[in-house]
């Protein structure tokens, strides 16, 4: 069958007008509109608010074992997004942040602080919810909703979906679809991206949990570490390229007012397996660690 057969024969289900359905003893019964979809046309080009990291309106994950340092990520790549300030050498689209800090605040203004020390700027424009919500509770979401201090976030972090879903069965593919359904609607309300914080089980290259969690996200961040390296791997981005940037960080405690915390800083002379290369820590040099476009996957 040609190809133009093919698409005129769509174009027969898919057209303007009134679908019908035959029903049983009733004849034929109008349904609804439909519209017709073109088969070929432009991709529209995808809008990040991380170049390559994070998509614009979108849903994200960022999962890794407990302890390794998903909070200090996430709040690097929120506080990136809140001030404006590129990340690792990628550019960033600034907006309000609104962090959903379900394992409690009470470290927030000190890792903040050390942040805000490293980069040389003051941190702004983020603001923290300082308890859980569960957000398989509509009406808990209604209550986020209305109670945002900002209309339009352009990032809205749940940390960790643990934390946010009290009493939820991780491995129950209905009580994770209620979960994407919610996360979903967060992002719809308020056009931000939605970065959700994970946990890994006993099989660390993936989210804990049911397959169905992460099947509505545009991009997945995987955490892990190794001889006190963290290594941050994208491994899914929908509507991208087909690619698998890699950073590496140092984990480096720094003073600050109330004592000491911790920030993140790229790891120099770390070879990647995927790569076979020494990584540059010098953002926008010849490593994966800084460059502005990523390097397509090698097999």
């Amino acid at each position: 069958m040609s190809e133009r057969t093919v698409r005129d024969a769509v174009y027969a289900l898919i057209t303007v007008g009134l679908v019908t359905l035959r029903r049983r003893g009733q004849g034929l019964t109008n349904l609804y509109h439909v519209t017709r979809i073109p088969l070929r046309g432009p991709q529209q080009p995808v809008q990040w608010l991380i170049d390559g990291v994070l998509q614009l309106r979108s849903t994200a994950m960022l999962f890794g074992p407990t302890g390794i340092g998903k909070t200090f990520l996430s709040l690097d790549l929120a506080l990136a997004v809140a001030t404006g300030q590129p990340w690792w050498g990628r550019a960033v689209t600034p907006g309000p942040v609104c962090y959903l800090a379900g394992e409690g605040i009470e470290d927030v203004h000190n890792r903040c602080t050390a942040w805000a020390q490293a980069r040389g700027v003051t941190p702004a424009n983020i603001y923290f919810w300082p308890q859980p919500i569960n957000l398989l509770d509509g009406e808990a979401v209604s209550t986020f909703l209305a109670h945002l201090p900002v209309d339009q976030p352009r990032l809205v972090i749940i940390d960790t979906l643990a934390a946010n879903t009290t009493g939820a069965n991780e491995n129950a593919a209905q009580d994770m679809g209620l979960f994407n359904a919610q996360a979903d609607r967060i992002r719809r309300a308020t056009g931000a991206t939605v970065l959700v914080i994970h946990h890994t089980g006993w099989d660390t290259s993936r989210p804990r949990g049911s397959t169905n969690l992460p099947a509505n996200l545009s991009t997945e961040l995987a955490l892990r570490e190794s001889d006190e390296v963290l290594t941050l791997e994208i491994k899914k981005q929908r509507n991208a390229p087909d690619t698998v940037p890699l950073w590496h960080f140092h984990k480096a405690v720094v003073p600050t007012p109330t004592g000491t915390s911790v920030v993140l800083r790229l790891a120099s002379g770390v070879r990647s397996l995927r790569e076979g290369r020494q990584l540059s820590p010098r953002a926008g040099g010849p490593g994966l660690a800084g460059r502005a476009h990523a390097q397509p996957r090698h097999q």
